[in-house]
């Protein structure tokens, strides 16, 4: 199952939004690193991947809103009710057969919701920072 929603859905966004990253490092950088020595292990450790963090920032925040929200992948690919997530639970509460309670379908959404706002409060100054670092030109 996870496996399914990271291919399909996570996947390619990832890698389109931390190529436009990893082509916004100068190319120099890497040029005098390898003239001091460095591996290209160590480039990538030590210089790339601290200068696209807001990136990757970005991407797991993004990641991760995409996973929690996610209802097609899920309902489609997860037949046991015990397996599914609060998504499938919440649409399957509003279309029962007995009727719509909507304070409970409104109080199962806020519960549902909290675990995302909470990530995007953590991680709000990477998350901008990633999304506004290849705004500015120059």
């Amino acid at each position: 199952m996870v496996a399914v929603i990271l291919a399909a859905r996570i996947a390619p966004q990832t890698v389109w939004f931390i190529q436009n990253f990893v082509d916004a490092v100068p190319r120099d950088i890497d040029e005098a690193a390898l003239l001091d020595g460095a591996s290209h292990r160590q480039i990538l450790l030590l210089l790339v991947l601290p200068l696209i963090r807001p990136g990757i920032a970005a991407v797991a925040v993004i990641g991760a809103i995409t996973t929690w929200n996610d209802y097609i992948t899920v309902a489609v690919f997860a037949p046991d009710s015990v397996k599914r997530t609060l998504q499938v639970a919440l649409v399957n509460q509003v279309f029962d057969s007995v009727g719509i309670s909507w304070s409970f379908t409104m109080a199962f959404a806020l519960v549902s919701s909290l675990p995302v706002i909470v990530l995007f409060v953590l991680v709000q100054k990477w998350f901008i920072a990633g999304l506004t670092a290849g705004a500015v030109k120059g």
